[in-house]
């Protein structure tokens, strides 16, 4: 479990779209549609969450701020749980100094001893890309796009 929620929840998604590279956060994937889902259902219920349907999407709006602002908070991420694009934002962000706590003495052991594999290895996948992770990419414009389409009784 610990896994999907840092993989899912935990950084910034990177992705090339027709060559320009494009950060988001990772949790805005989840967070966008269960939001846009919540809006129609209120529009379409008049804003009547006290049944059985209600509840589970105010539930799933709910477990997902708490993974981020109180799971994340008690137990932070760890440098040997990250995937490649995880662990180039991360070092990057100690280099940079931008991280609001001290690391333990051997996640920074990882971080220096590997980041010269890990940007090279990183910049080398997106070198030349004009498209790369397009399809988590287009998940928030979908989701808004059928929200809005849905709206304005197009859909």
């Amino acid at each position: 479990m610990r896994k999907f929620i840092i993989k899912n929840f935990a950084l910034n998604h990177i992705s090339v779209v027709f060559g320009k590279t494009i950060n988001w956060v990772r949790v805005g994937n989840w967070a966008i549609p269960s939001m846009c889902v919540g809006g129609l259902y209120s529009i379409y219920t008049d804003m009547d969450f006290m049944n059985p349907i209600g509840m589970i999407i105010l539930l799933i709006i709910l477990i997902q701020n708490l993974i981020v602002f109180v799971y994340l908070g008690i137990k932070p991420i760890r440098y040997d749980e990250l995937t490649l694009s995880q662990k180039w934002q991360y070092s990057k962000a100690y280099f940079s100094q931008q991280l609001t706590k001290e690391l333990p003495k051997s996640e920074v052991e990882k971080i220096l001893s590997e980041w010269d594999k890990v940007d090279a290895e990183f910049k080398n996948k997106l070198e030349g890309e004009r498209f790369y992770n397009l399809g988590t990419f287009l998940v928030v414009p979908v989701t808004v796009l059928v929200t809005v389409l849905i709206v304005l009784g197009l859909f």
